[in-house]
């Protein structure tokens, strides 16, 4: 009996497993109509959709991160390629996707006003569409992200209509911000008329190449931007860098394609300029140390040069026998090393004092330039380097008070102690060489005051 109970209820367990895939087919057939309500709805809405929401479009550009051979750069001291070594290239997405670099871009660019054609659903960008051109008194405030309503009664008259509750008037000259309660703004004028009131001031130019192509039924409208807002707007955020090359491509979401691609050859050309100043800085700031050195290394030169004349003169002796000669050139020898020592003592010098005082190694002059080539003194500063992008990176991706970011500090801390330690290492033994040429110098000094005049 139990067992005939078990066989049961395995029959009935596969008779509900299955399905009837026909039967199921047959019930939706005949239930067409449902399916065809849902798509008709579906499209209905993504219509819908498509035409109230504003479109965002995603604009690229790519960079060629040219392998300058700065002499500060680790690949140098290492020998690597560019793309082998990815500190170049963080340090420079770290400077695309800076503050700064994003500032300078917009304040280049008339990002300020923005400008739209107001459609049946949403109003429509137009950056570079725009027939006339809205001209504001910096020296006054205006309002933030108001739509100031433009409509065209003739060719030259228009009326201009605002209205919002609680905003914010900015005052584009001195950056300060105040709050607005009830705005309310309506006036009729001309082009190049001046009109504002308490909380706005500015002036409409027109654009002639473009006011034919206005129609009766087109409205316009407009908006202040501040440089806060452009800069979460515009700041470059999807940097990605081509596999085994040197190529960045950097890309900015926008409403209106020209806009973005306007921003991006804009953000590119100031990238490039100041990457040029860089390296004019570096480059200016090697030479005034050289210039520095050249003026003690001529002094020197000059006055061993005035002791020979004078000897030659005093002993009457254009021709120094082989004894003095190589006294002479034994002398010189020793100068010259002793000025090599000066100078290379000073860059040392120069090096820690920039260590102690800066938090950066963008525009130290590399030890490459001065002709030194200590392997632990490039090797500590290439860690140096290395952690410096390092925290450039991570600064502009987490948060501030990032725990690994404050490790980072640590280390370049630590860094800094030990590079610090190695220069006064270098400094007491040049200290000691030199002493040890001066005392040398004093005795070939002695030895040709006691050459014989003939």
């Amino acid at each position: 009996m139990g067992a005939k109970l078990t066989n049961e209820r395995y029959i009935d367990f596969e008779a509900e497993d299955s399905i009837d895939i026909k039967a199921f087919l047959s019930k939706c057939f005949r239930q067409w109509y449902v399916f065809a309500v849902f798509l008709l709805f579906t499209l209905f809405c993504a219509a819908i959709i498509n035409q109230v929401k504003e479109p965002e479009y995603k604009v690229s550009a790519y960079l060629l991160i040219h392998d300058e051979e700065n002499p500060l750069d680790p690949q140098n001291f290492i020998g690597s390629s560019l793309y082998g070594n990815p500190y170049k290239l963080q340090n420079e997405i770290g400077i695309l996707q800076s503050k700064s670099l994003t500032k300078r871009t917009l304040q280049n660019l008339n990002f300020f006003v923005s400008y739209y054609r107001e459609d049946r659903f949403r109003p429509v960008d137009i950056y570079n569409e725009v027939p006339f051109t809205v001209v504001m008194d910096s020296m006054f405030e205006q309002p933030l992200g108001v739509k100031f309503k433009v409509h065209f009664l003739n060719d030259t008259l228009l009326s201009i209509n605002a209205s919002a509750g609680e905003v914010t008037g900015h005052n584009f000259n001195t950056g300060s911000d105040t709050r607005i309660f009830d705005f309310r703004f309506s006036d009729t004028i001309s082009f190049g008329d001046l009109c504002g009131n308490q909380y706005c001031r500015f002036r409409i130019l027109p654009d002639f190449a473009r006011l034919n192509n206005i129609k009766e039924q087109n409205n316009y409208s407009f908006q202040f931007n501040s440089l806060s807002r452009l800069l979460d707007r515009f700041r470059i955020e999807d940097i990605e860098a081509t596999k085994n090359s040197s190529i960045l491509r950097m890309s900015v979401r926008c409403s209106n394609i020209r806009q973005g691609a306007d921003y991006l050859n804009k953000l590119t050309e100031i990238f490039l300029a100041k990457g040029i100043e860089r390296d004019d800085k570096i480059a200016e700031s090697t030479i005034r140390f050289i210039d520095d050195q050249l003026k003690g290394i001529i002094d020197s030169l000059r006055y061993s040069e005035d002791r020979l004349q004078h000897f030659r003169t005093t002993r009457g002796a254009t021709n120094i026998d082989y004894q003095a000669q190589q006294t002479y050139e034994q002398m010189e020898d020793l100068q010259d090393q002793q000025a090599e020592l000066i100078v290379k003592s000073k860059y040392y010098s120069y090096l820690k004092d920039y260590l102690l005082k800066n938090n950066r190694v963008s525009d130290l002059i590399a030890p490459t330039s001065m002709d030194i080539n200590d392997p632990l003194l490039n090797n500590l500063i290439i860690e140096l380097t290395r952690l410096y992008a390092e925290r450039t990176e991570m600064s502009f991706n987490t948060i501030k008070d990032n725990p690994y970011i404050q490790s980072l500090e640590l280390k370049i801390n630590d860094i800094k102690a030990n590079l610090i330690e190695n220069i006064d290492n270098i400094i007491n033994a040049t200290d000691i060489s030199l002493n040890e040429i001066k005392n040398r110098i004093i005795e070939i000094d002695a030895a040709i005051g006691r050459l014989p005049e003939s």
